[in-house]
């Protein structure tokens, strides 16, 4: 089957990886002239099955409220007159009580769980180095924070997942970057059995896998429409992004396998104009194009020692 994924993020070359595994004819069209240039370049790469956590919990809606109130705020939102805004708010005010937050993060486990069992299977029939480290450091800035994270916590003592509560100091002992923190936490998780990794360096080093198993990359190629007949997708109307042609033979040098590029589909690498590349699937994999929600104090990061 001749599929296209559409996105080079850590998404779509690992959607490639396992289409190609299964027989497809896999190729990946993206923006940027390289993998892991969006989205994926920045992320902060924790696989923390233990402690996914749905967006829907209890004192949530308390909290965003906090945050509208602030002129730094990393929530923007704008009421308006639509039935479909407002139901979608009532839904998740629904899902805020804590029975239903149980219920959805046991769902999000086991797919967090079971998305941690294919990447050790993975790794162990591609052992490359991408700065893999053992163990998951969750911080708390204030006592508030502590009390948003026990639901939770109760539902982690209910799964038996190995996990420490700690004090400030046991934090740096952990990580002992936070002895030069001017703001330092009030508390901590740590789970032992989670870890993390460079997302953009893994997703490049999972490229030239998928190249040596034939999948093909069209770089500086951006998405102008899904084409459909019958019912059915057929292709992808994309076109050369304009005045990237010089990257894009920087990137041809860099490749560890062979690049498609725009000219490589008979068109010239200086044509812009669009053009249909045919398909049996297509696969969305696109990252945002805006910054995430995070905590006024919390990131996510690693340390390399």
């Amino acid at each position: 089957m001749k599929t296209i994924v559409l996105g080079a993020g850590v998404i779509g070359v690992a959607t490639a990886y396992y289409l190609s595994e299964r027989g497809c004819d896999v190729t990946v069209i993206e923006r940027e002239p390289g993998v892991a240039l969006g989205t994926s370049f920045g992320n902060a790469g924790v696989i923390a099955p233990g402690y996914v956590t749905p967006w829907a919990a209890p004192g949530m809606p308390a909290k965003l409220l906090k945050y509208l109130l602030k002129p730094t705020s990393p929530l923007i939102f704008r009421p308006a007159l639509d039935a479909a805004q407002w139901r979608w708010i009532a839904r998740w005010l629904r899902e805020c009580d804590l029975a239903r937050f149980r219920v959805n993060k046991q769902r999000m486990q086991r797919i967090a769980y079971y998305s941690r069992e294919c990447l050790h299977a993975f790794r162990a029939q591609h052992a490359f180095e991408y700065g893999r480290s053992q163990g998951y450091l969750q911080l708390f800035r204030s006592d508030y924070d502590v009390e948003l994270a026990q639901p939770a916590l109760n539902v982690l003592r209910d799964a038996g997942i190995a996990y420490r509560e700690l004090d400030a100091d046991a934090c740096a002992q952990i990580e002992p970057g936070l002895a030069w923190s001017r703001v330092k936490p009030v508390a901590g998780i740590y789970l032992p059995d989670d870890e993390a990794g460079d997302c953009a360096r893994f997703t490049r080093e999972l490229r030239a896998v998928c190249e040596a198993r034939g999948v093909k990359f069209v770089f500086d190629t951006e998405v102008l429409a899904l084409e459909s007949a019958g019912g059915k997708v057929t292709g992808v109307r994309v076109r050369a992004v304009p005045g990237r042609e010089a990257r894009n033979r920087r990137e041809q040098r860099r490749a560890p396998a062979e690049v498609l590029r725009p000219a490589d589909l008979a068109e010239p690498a200086a044509d812009t104009s669009p053009h249909t590349l045919a398909a049996d699937a297509v696969v969305v994999a696109l990252g945002v194009e805006s910054a995430a929600l995070s905590r006024r104090w919390a990131c996510a990061c690693r340390s390399i020692r």
